[in-house]
């Protein structure tokens, strides 16, 4: 049922004399526990590998939309300040058309009231 190995523990020798021998015992059921292991090993190296791959999508499709929303940011901007722009030429018509307004009323009472104490 066991099978004994008897080798020589080279670590251990300090001098010639003092040769240690260490039993090892293996049972049949070893070398499939061993295969269970590297199964297991390989299995987990598998998924691993398969999540690493994933993570590389997933980063890639994060840097497609990084570089998509940059390219948006930069078009809000640059249209941004083209309205800003419209509603300040804009908002200086209609600061024109006021003052002119308001010089063409002032015109029009002072020329009555001039008319009224000079005639």
């Amino acid at each position: 049922m066991f099978k004994r190995l008897w080798l020589l523990n080279r670590d251990e020798i300090k001098d010639e004399k003092m040769l240690e021998l260490k039993e090892i015992t293996e049972t049949p059921d070893h070398f499939e526990n061993v295969q269970r292991q590297v199964d297991d090993v390989t299995e987990i190296m598998r998924r691993n590998t398969e999540a690493v791959l994933a993570r590389g999508r997933s980063l890639n499709e994060l840097y497609e939309r990084a570089e998509s929303l940059e390219m948006m940011s930069r078009t809000f901007t640059t249209k941004s300040v083209r309205v800003s722009k419209k509603f300040r030429r804009n908002h200086r018509k209609w600061l024109m058309i006021a003052g002119g307004a308001l010089a063409l009323v002032l015109v029009i009472v002072l020329a009555v009231i001039s008319c009224i104490f000079f005639v």
